[in-house]
């Protein structure tokens, strides 16, 4: 919480011993602040690096708006060096992944296409917020909105990146967009960026602040520095603080300033607990990491000079070491360059040694300017995420799988016994939507769908169809998964360490069933992610083996991870409930698509003939009878997720990993969560297949279909190497499904996201009347569906 009296101070902990209004008013100072570090000031933090102060927190003051910024005069007034920063001339400075830059033309094109977004990103969010009910979608549902053709190529990627994660610090799917389109700091202060470079720190402005009522700074005995609260205790009466030196605190009222992400840790005990309202809404919030990596050189190596101070860096995994600025105008003769991180990619840097960091950082310069370019000096990398006192750097406004068995919805519905089935199209020639099977060395594998369940109390009826059919399959065993988990660089973790993650994880798991039970019992549709849901537990994962794990639950059955999926549509996981967990794996030659296909055969004569099944009809117009679909339609469209769920086969000469009982699924552990985590070797399925296939989602499985079918394959067989050793055989082939890039799909899963509410999915699915033309009918007689 902010005061309004002194807006710009955070410190830990007023205390104060009448009420605030009145202090406020009055000016009373009988207050005492407590303050974990040994200075004031917060995330506005400097540092010496390589005999310059650099600021490893906030680093920009804006100005040149209609409104007076008051940091801006503050800054003015004790004479802060700034200098206004030129991103001007970017699209001239945009690196391809292997080196060489973009003609300017084309990236100019990419950008007018992203300005576009931007503006129409202000007026949508300006509807919606003109709107009596909090109707919000995030950026990315308002760029599908905008344009069917949301950012998806390496260079789209960063020139989005450069727009909104470059200053949210998160994707747009992510991110609000009534709470962050327009940019208000701009709107009101303007967008001229200016840099702070004064060796006294941008701390200082925040000093000037706090001098106005304390005196002296370091002297004030109103100020306590280096106290870190570990418990708050709170009552009527009043409320005591006890810190980690055991000191003890009362006053009549207390205000908690810290960092949400300490509120979301467990550094800070509340007695009692905060209200779960509160801890819902503190849970529930981003609170993300800003990175700026600053490297020193003995040399410039970069092209300097008017035009050249930010330089892009494009690559397939959105974010990686994407935006850079050389320092020559605010330290001149420094040789110092910055790359700015922010999110996932943070986090995984946070799990890096330097010389890791420093490594990947080479690899992308050489590329850019040639092998000869020098080792840094010296390197800094803040890691705000493990930063006890504050953890992570900026703050951002955030914001079951359905399967469609049935040709036409009536037919799905238990209370319906006839369907009057007029038409049906079909893009593909084949029936079966996701479900899709394909020849892989020999076998039929299945692209999409390739679990049943069973073992429930309650009938699964497409597993009652699959034993109608004699559909083959195997009980596939995860038992033994904890005894099967690789680290990173090799070898297995001890099956007494895994398995104490494993406890936590399922422990988080009942948390998460009874806490969506609980908010399912609220008034109004409360939600929050799953993400949300394990801060609240106060155990959510953080070191690469708790990914991995936390992964194995969750990512790998929603196909997104918990911070974006939510939690009351997801847990409990009503299909398991129901059906059971007893995951049975379709090996059929014939493919999991004959359920469907003996489904549609209980209203059609024939699936090749019957004259109501038209398949090979690509819609390419859908001319509806009003003024088109409503504004309600295409926001509960537009803002659901669609995942991509990624299972990659490999087929080797021979098998040269463990076989037998309890060694079918196996793990490995990266920095990067869900890079090539889960793994199954299909010897039971499919005997002396000689087949492994690894299981991507999401973010990654958006990343693995930019590449080619080699490089995927050289980044799996560097990971095989490091399990079971240089010798292992390379494979005789190998499948990748993309099924963001099928026209026909878009993706092949469906996540509940956490701010998607009952009511847009009730808008999502309801019918709408309209009138079909397909590409062979268009300017004939329409046929009304």
């Amino acid at each position: 919480m902010k005061i309004s009296c002194w807006p710009w101070i955070r410190p830990s902990l007023f205390l104060l011993s009448l009420s605030l209004e009145r202090e406020c008013q009055a000016g009373i100072r009988d207050i005492l602040i407590l303050e974990a570090t040994p200075r004031i000031g917060g995330r506005v933090m400097k540092t010496t690096f390589s005999g310059y102060t650099v600021e490893m927190g906030a680093n920009w003051l804006f100005g040149g708006g209609p409104m007076v910024n008051p940091v801006l005069e503050m800054a003015k007034k004790i004479k802060l060096r700034t200098y206004l920063n030129d991103y001007e001339n970017i699209t001239s400075n945009t690196y391809k992944q292997e080196g060489g830059l973009y003609p300017k033309k084309l990236v100019d094109e990419v950008e007018e296409v992203a300005a576009k977004r931007d503006k129409f990103n202000e007026k949508f969010s300006q509807i919606l917020s003109s709107k009596k009910k909090d109707v919000d979608v995030s950026i990315l549902a308002a760029q599908r909105i905008f344009s069917k053709q949301v950012p998806k190529t390496p260079l789209e990627m960063v020139i989005d990146y450069y727009h909104n994660d470059y200053e949210d610090a998160e994707p747009p799917r992510m991110t609000s967009l009534k709470h962050t389109w327009p940019r208000e700091e701009f709107v009101d202060h303007g967008s001229d960026p200016y840099f702070v470079s004064d060796p006294r720190g941008f701390e200082t402005v925040v000093q000037y602040l706090a001098k106005q009522f304390l005196s002296p700074l370091k002297g004030d005995p109103r100020l306590k520095l280096n106290k870190v609260v570990k418990e708050i205790i709170y009552s009527k009466e009043g409320v005591a603080v006890i810190t980690e030196d055991g000191s003890i605190y009362k006053a009549k009222y207390a205000i908690v300033s810290v960092s949400v992400g300490v509120l979301q840790s467990d550094l800070i005990e509340f007695k009692p607990k905060l209200p779960l309202w509160k801890r819902v809404a503190i849970a529930d919030y981003s609170m993300t990491i800003y990175t700026k990596i600053f490297l020193k050189f003995p040399y410039k190596f970069w092209p300097s000079g008017p035009g050249t101070e930010f330089f892009l860096y494009t690559h397939e995994r959105r974010g990686y070491y994407a935006l850079w600025q050389h320092l020559e105008f605010e330290y001149p003769g420094s040789n110092i360059l910055m790359v700015t991180a922010t999110a996932d990619e943070s986090r995984r840097i946070e799990q890096l040694a330097d010389k890791e960091i420093e490594a990947e950082i080479m690899e992308v310069l050489k590329k850019m300017f040639g092998d000869n370019v020098p080792k840094p000096q010296d390197m800094l990398v803040p890691r705000w995420g493990t930063n006890s006192l504050l953890y992570w750097g900026a703050s951002s406004q955030q914001i079951y799988c359905i399967c469609y068995w049935c040709l036409c919805s009536s037919c799905c519905s238990p209370a319906v016994t006839h369907c009057h089935y007029r038409w049906g199209w079909n893009a593909t020639p084949r029936i079966g939507g996701r479900m899709m099977k394909t020849s892989f060395s020999g076998y039929n594998v299945e692209l999409g769908a390739n679990w049943l369940f069973g073992g429930g109390n309650v009938t699964n009826p497409v597993l009652e169809m699959g034993n109608k059919v004699n559909l083959r399959t195997y009980l596939n065993d995860y038992e033994n998964i904890t005894a099967n988990t690789y680290k990173e660089e090799g070898g297995l973790y001890s099956t007494e360490v895994v398995e104490e993650v494993e406890k936590v994880a399922a422990a988080r798991d009942e948390f998460c069933e009874v806490l969506s039970g609980i908010l399912s019992n609220q008034k109004g549709d409360v939600d929050i992610s799953i993400l949300g849901a394990q801060r609240i537990f106060q155990k959510a994962p953080k070191t690469p083996l708790e990914n991995v794990i936390d992964y194995y639950h969750n990512d790998y059955e929603d196909g997104e991870p918990p911070k974006e999926t939510s939690l009351k549509h997801t847990y409990p996981r009503n299909e398991f409930v129901d059906h059971g967990e007893d995951p049975l794996f379709v090996s059929d030659p014939r493919g999991f698509e004959i359920v469907p296909q003996y489904l549609a055969k209980q209203f059609l004569s024939s699936l090749n003939s019957d004259p109501r099944l038209r398949l090979n009809k690509v819609v390419t117009e859908i001319n509806y009878k009003d003024s088109g679909v409503e504004p309600w339609k295409k926001l509960a469209i537009a803002d659901y997720s669609m995942t991509i769920y990624t299972k990659i086969f490999l087929k080797f000469p021979y098998a040269f990993w463990p076989t037998g009982n309890g060694t079918e699924f196996f793990l490995y552990t990266h920095r990067r969560r869900g890079y090539y985590p889960v793994w199954q070797h299909l010897e039971n399925e499919y005997p002396g297949s000689n087949i492994l296939f690894v299981t991507v989602t999401g973010r990654e499985s958006r990343r693995v279909e930019q590449l080619s079918d080699e490089e995927v394959q050289a980044e799996i067989m560097e990971i095989l190497k490091k399990l079971f050793g240089d010798s292992i055989p390379d494979p005789e082939d190998i499948l990748v499904p993309r099924w963001g890039q099928s026209r026909f799909y878009k993706g092949s899963y469906s996540n509940w996201p956490a701010r998607y509410t009952q009511k847009r999915h009730d808008q999502l699915a309801v019918r709408v009347v309209m009138y079909i033309c397909l590409d062979s009918q268009c300017g004939s007689s329409e046929m009304k569906l």
